[in-house]
Order: C-alpha cells, then structure tokens, then sequence
C-alpha cells in the first residue's frame, strides 16, 4: 500500500521539535545557525570539527573566522544568494581553519529562513577531509600515471571493454600518425585497413575471454600507408566492482630487426655474388623435394655443373673477370630451366641444378644439352672474349640414392666422369663410378703413407749411345710397391698425388734418390762419362730440393 507523503509529512511537522533537537545532538553532522554575520547556534559536533567549545563560538565568531585565506569570496557569494532571496538553498565546500590553524576539508547544505522576525541561515557541515585527501592522492596519482604514459617513448594505447579507445600517448599518435582525437571512442574497424583490423579484432577478443596478458606480432599502417613490423604486449584492467574494464596496450617496432633478419638470413643462404641460391639453401629445398617426391612416389634429377676451363681465364683475365663470367654463367643455367626448378651456386665454378618431377631421362637430357650449348657461347669480359664449357653429371633421387649428401655426391662423380670423358658434356651416375670413387680415397689414403713406409722405388731406364754401345743417360721410372695391391703404376697414382698435394714431396723424394745415384754412379765411372742430372723431369721444385742439390 503506498505511503501518503502529505499525512506524513504533517506528522513530522507535529513532532519537529523533537526531530530537530535529535538532529543538533547527533555527533556526525555539524549544524549552524547564522545572523547577522555571527554563528547564532552551532551544535556540539560543529565546534569540535573546529576545535571549539560551542560557548566559544555562538554569538561569538562568524563564518569568516573559520575561513581559509582564498575561501571568503566563494563562501561570502553562498550567503549573499540566500539573504538577498536570489537562492533559498546551496551546496558547496571550502577549506576551513580550526582554532588550532589546521586546516579542514567541509562540505556546506544550507537553507534560508528566519529567526525571531529576521533574516537567518540554517545548515549542516560534514567534515569531508579525509575524502578530499583521499581524492587529491588520486588526482596525483592519476596525473603521475598521465606523465609516466606520455614520457613513454613506446606508443601506448587504452581500450574499453568493447574494445573502443580510451585514450593513447604521444608517441602513440606519433607512431600511427593521428591525433588521438580521430581515435577516441573508434575501433580498429575505423582506422586500420580490413586484414589488420580483423586481426586486431581477433586478439583483443581472445585477450577479453581469457583476461590476462597477451604478446603477438602483427603489422601496423600509418596515416601515410606506411607499414611497420611490431611486436602487441597487452593486458586487461578490471574496474572497481570487478568487471572487465579494457585493455591496455604497448608497441614495440621491430621493423629494423626484422629487416635485419632478413637480411642475415639472405646472407645466410643466397650466393652474394650471382643472387642464387648457396649450398646451405641447396640442401634445405633438396630436402624438402626429396619428400615431396617421396610423397608422390616421384623422382628428382640433379644435375652438377662446373665451368671446364674457368681457372683459366680466371688466372689469365683476373678475379673481376672471373666473377663477371660466373655472374654471366648463372643467368644463362636460369635461362635454361623452368621457374619451378631451383639453381645454386655450390662455390667456385660449379653449380647444381634441381629439376623436381623429372625421371625420364629426355627432359633432362634436353636441358642439360641447353646449358652446355648456353655456356659454350663467348662470354664479353670487358675488351675481352672467354671461352668455357660446361661439365654436368646427372643422378637421380630415389634411383641412385635416398639422402640428400649420397645424391649429391653422386653428381659430383658423375659431373668428374663427364670431365674425364673430354669436358664439355653430360654423364649420367654410376654404380661403378661410385666403386671407382671408393678406390681412389684409398689409394689417396695409402699414398700418404707410401713414403713414410719405403713403399717407392725409383727404377732406371737406361739409354745407350748407339755408335759406342756405352751407357750415356738414365730415365728415372717411379713405381709404388703396395702391400695388398703389388706393383701400381705412376699413371694410376700420380694423377692422385697431384689431387692431394702430394706431388712436390714425390717429386722430391725422386729428385734426392736420383741425385744419390748420380754420385754413387760417378764413384764408379770417370766425370767424363757421368750422367746428367734430368732436372727437367721435375720442373716445380721446392726450395728445400735447390738447397739439397746445392749441398751434395
């Protein structure tokens, strides 16, 4: 049943004296009465807030006594309103003094009326201090928090939880180029392009149902279209009563780091000087074909190219020259392959192609008679004309070989095989080019212990002066006596000895046998008819053999 305001409100105007004197006897609300510019009444609580006796301050001291320097014309304009009728009620705060000097933070409610036939003010004060404390400490921190976001050089940003701005900081609206008034109470939707927008979108929603901090990378647009690479550090904020609040957000650019990256690994796996692909990334998309062709029961051809004849014009034109030609060499293999296909620089003159899809031997065939014939053209070097060709061994994955090292080698032989058959053409992989590799490093391996084992012997020819039937020269024949394989001749070891390095300590060795035997042979014989020395057999002598000959 609803209450009758009228009955009520007379009932309470019935017992008003009895209200009222309970309302000047409460001890949390201080009440007044003013006239003539004097505290006629204030209760007990009003003079405490103040640090009076209540004898001490009605009919004693007026409003202007309790009174703040500054506060007297916002005060003196509330009591004007209501005397001269312009307000019968007003509501305000100052900052009192006590009698003590301290100060007090007061809130105002007063009311005009009359007392005893004459103008008079009634009203009640409650001491708001420790609230206005409690309010400038926010206020300070607020601004302290406000400074600390704009002295932030990485740009900030603060969402609702519709995930509309708040606000952001200067480097914020530097960073994306617009004043953050163009961003208040808009979403990304407004000011990014759809793809980062709905992705911007996506995080802030996944943030919101799982609050919590949230760390990705993405893109961001400038006003001018300008994109840069950043990493999004962000968090959620709950309000006061718990509920989600927003979120707020840092950006890192790492466009330069990513722009170094990138650099790095071009760097890490493309040729600087031609711009193809290096061994390192050979190996990777080998790899990566190897399965495919695995998956889809395919093949791979891989074919290794060396340019015959490059150390030459290397040597003869310089290193300039020489980097021209391989830059030359490398556009005309592109030029010979599809875009599907992949073309690398292994180092030096050589080169290797993957050509994916590939198992019947005529496609293949075809390119490589395409790069032989590309690389057989002049190259112009400057004022100059080069002349290479081209070596190329073919294998094939899974055919020959199953890992990526085996294929490759096996090129490499085959490639070695098409050299030795007179350069200038194809060869395909072997079984027994592998056999024969395998016997050639162990031979290369025996060789290196050959001398130190006593296994050369130095045999001589020798040659008879016909018209005296005397004995006037001696030819030199080396032979290496081997412990499982017996007599191997010079033509089948040398050319390994000059792979590995081991000519000038061969030659030496023969070199100091012959000369040993040329003194033992002239203790026996007359100096007329000694034998000289064959020097010429052995042009690329060390210091170490001029010093030995020098010293018998």
């Amino acid at each position: 049943m609803p209450t009758d305001l009228t009955a009520l409100t007379e009932d309470l105007i019935r017992d008003a004296d009895g209200l009222f004197a309970d309302l000047l006897r409460n001890a949390m609300i201080g009440v007044y009465i003013v006239q003539d510019g004097l505290f006629l009444y204030a209760n007990p609580c009003f003079a405490e807030m103040f640090g009076y006796a209540q004898e001490d301050i009605c009919g004693l001291i007026g409003p202007d006594d309790l009174m703040a320097p500054g506060e007297q014309g916002k005060v003196g304009n509330a009591f004007s309103k209501r005397f001269d009728g312009s307000s019968d009620t007003v509501h305000y705060t100052f900052e009192g003094v006590r009698k003590d000097g301290s100060r007090i933070d007061v809130e105002v409610f007063g009311n005009s009326t009359e007392f005893n036939g004459r103008p008079a003010i009634i009203g009640m004060l409650v001491d708001i201090t420790a609230r206005c404390a409690a309010e400038r400490t926010a206020n300070e921190r607020l601004n302290f928090i406000g400074q600390l976001i704009e002295a932030i050089p990485s740009p900030l940003f603060f969402k609702d939880a519709e995930a509309r701005y708040l606000g952001c900081n200067k480097a914020f609206e530097a960073f994306i180029m617009r004043p953050r008034a163009e961003l208040i109470g808009h979403s990304v939707f407004d000011i990014s392009p759809p793809e980062l927008a709905a992705r911007y979108h996506e995080a802030d929603q996944a943030l919101f149902d799982r609050p919590g901090v949230q760390s990705y990378e993405a893109s961001v647009e400038a006003a001018d279209g300008m994109r840069r690479d950043v990493i999004f550090n962000k968090a959620t904020w709950l309000q006061a009563d718990g509920s989600m609040g927003g979120l707020v957000g840092v950006i890192t650019d790492i466009t330069e780091r990513k722009q170094t990256e990138a650099l790095v690994w071009v760097q890490a796996n493309y040729d600087p000087l031609t711009g193809l692909p290096n061994r390192r990334l050979l190996h990777d998309r080998l790899s990566e074909l190897m399965k495919k062709a695995h998956r889809d029961h395919a093949s791979v051809a891989v074919l290794y190219i060396d340019l015959d004849r490059f150390k030459e014009v290397n040597d003869a034109l310089g290193h300039e020259a020489g980097d021209q030609l391989l830059v030359e060499a490398a556009r005309r293999i592109v030029g010979c392959v599809r875009e599907s296909d992949t073309v690398a620089r292994q180092g030096g003159d050589e080169f290797t192609v993957l050509l994916p899809g590939l198992s019947d031997r005529a496609p293949v065939e075809r390119i490589a008679e395409d790069i032989i014939t590309a690389i057989d053209h002049p190259f112009c070097l400057g004022d100059d004309l080069a002349y290479v060709s081209a070596s190329i061994g073919i294998t094939f994955f899974p055919q020959d070989a199953t890992t990526s090292t085996d294929i490759l080698k096996n090129a490499d032989q085959a490639m070695y095989h098409a050299k030795d058959a007179g350069k200038n053409r194809f060869s395909y992989f072997s079984p027994s080019m592998q056999e024969h590799a395998l016997q050639r490093l162990q031979l290369g391996k025996d060789l290196r212990s050959a001398l130190a084992k006593a296994q050369l012997e130095l045999h001589f020819q020798p040659i008879l002066h016909l018209a005296s039937g005397k004995v006037r020269k001696a030819e030199a024949l080396l032979r290496w006596n081997h412990p499982t394989r017996g007599q191997i001749p010079p033509d089948e070891f040398i050319p390994v000895a000059e792979e590995l390095g081991l000519i000038d300590a061969i030659g030496t060795w023969v070199f100091e046998r012959a000369i040993d035997f040329i003194l033992r042979w002239r203790a026996l014989h007359p100096p007329a008819a000694g034998m000289p020395c064959p020097a010429h057999a052995f042009p690329s002598r060390s210091q170490r053999v001029c010093s030995s000959m020098n010293n018998r």
